[in-house]
């Protein structure tokens, strides 16, 4: 009996000596547990405070948010600050900062701030407010010639290989049939292409009033040249190119001015009337479209089709070459200038639109605020690797 009581003793105290030791664990289990989570929040709030030291101009300015940094000051930084949580005795080390693809400069990033800006509720309250155009008569004809300041432009990588802006016109004007997918408020094109109007200037007024490098910043936006001339010259070219083909069409469906040209040919050139013909419809589509891009610079609206109310000029007139003058129906639907904007917006490459973007914002923050103002050394966010109390951790967090 004895031995067996005694057996029993030795089980129970080997049980208990085993539920002591489990409960150890989990009690140590549970501390590294409390101890990883403490240095995690401290971690993420340190990454956090980096983060709030965004640059005051590009925000207020432009609505986008990024510090200026690099990966050993920011490293430096983080350290110090969970040094000061922790009264010098951090768990948090070996801390190393990297931005990879954060740089405001890299498409993707910008894209995400914008649509992001856009969504907020004064982005979305400023949106009610309708773009208006009024007539612009004073432009400074700048060209940006600083060689250095165009090898650093973010656009320059998207600038090979690619045809220009007239050249991209022939290819998709005759795709315009249906404004839906240009004026389509739940796309991120048009949110992209609105943040444009409402940033920057163009040739028809727009509502930026701080100084800028260009007069016609969205022409710019859509030509990419560095004139500030060039660019106001080659989207009204594209105006009259794109007025032109529909012009052209709405003469061709209107019985009455096509039997107008061809009465006219048939007068001029008997014996070669519908050759001629065409060459009038042209010409007088042409003459239309140049009144419509005066139109359009004065802040008035034209229909994409016409009708007999929105119609200007007169074919006698346009033989006799007497269409100087601009000349205004007094007809208040259809189009404005910073609409025609948004078409040719919508058909240019997103990636050099963006490009684009990126470099007004830095021309203008470099010529007004920082002339060392580079949108690839302000970053929107970082990843960083380092130790907790000896654990490998890896983090990532951008605005």
């Amino acid at each position: 009996m004895n031995n067996r009581k005694g057996s029993s003793t030795v089980f129970l105290v080997f049980i208990l000596a085993a539920m002591v030791g489990i409960a150890g664990v989990f009690i140590y289990s549970a501390r590294q547990a409390v101890h990883e989570s403490i240095g995690e929040g401290a971690l993420t709030l340190a990454m956090r405070s980096v983060l709030s030291e965004f640059d005051i101009a590009l925000k207020d300015r432009y609505g986008l948010l990024g510090f200026e940094k690099s990966g050993m000051e920011t490293s430096l930084e983080i350290n110090d600050y969970t040094d000061y949580m922790f009264n010098g005795k951090s768990p948090v080390k070996n801390i190393k900062v990297d931005f990879g693809d954060y740089a405001l400069s890299n498409i993707n990033t910008l894209k995400s701030q914008i649509l992001d800006y856009m969504e907020l509720p004064a982005a979305k309250e400023m949106l009610k407010n309708e773009i208006t155009d009024n007539e612009r008569t004073e432009f400074y004809d700048r060209t940006l010639r600083n060689k250095s300041v165009i090898e650093n432009l973010p656009s320059i990588p998207f600038r090979e290989d690619r045809p220009g802006f007239l050249d991209k016109l022939e290819q998709w004007k005759d795709r315009l049939t249906s404004l839906e997918s240009v004026f389509d408020s739940t796309s991120d094109t048009m949110l992209i292409d609105l943040y444009i109007l409402k940033h920057f200037k163009h040739a028809a007024g727009g509502h930026v009033y701080e100084d800028t490098f260009f007069d016609n910043e969205v022409e710019y936006i859509i030509s990419g040249s560095y004139s500030n001339k060039k660019n106001r010259e080659n989207v009204q070219t594209g105006l009259k190119v794109l007025r032109t083909a529909l012009n052209t069409a709405f003469i061709y469906s209107d019985e009455t001015r096509r039997a107008k040209t061809l009465a006219a040919a048939e007068l001029l050139t008997p014996e070669a009337a519908p050759a001629t013909q065409a060459v009038l419809i042209t010409t007088w589509a042409s003459a239309e479209a140049g009144n419509d891009v005066k139109l359009l610079l004065k802040g008035k609206p034209v229909p994409l089709m016409k009708s007999d109310a929105s119609w200007a000029t007169d074919l006698d007139d346009v033989i006799a070459n007497l269409t100087e003058d601009c000349i205004d129906t007094g007809n208040m639907e259809g189009l404005y200038y910073s609409d025609y904007l948004m078409i040719f917006l919508h058909f240019t490459d997103e990636d050099l639109k963006l490009a684009r973007i990126a470099d007004l914002i830095q021309i203008n923050l470099k010529g007004t605020y920082n002339g060392d103002f580079l949108m690839r050394t302000v970053k929107g966010g970082m990843h960083l690797d380092g130790k907790i109390y000896g654990k490998d951790i890896s983090y990532e967090t951008c605005y």
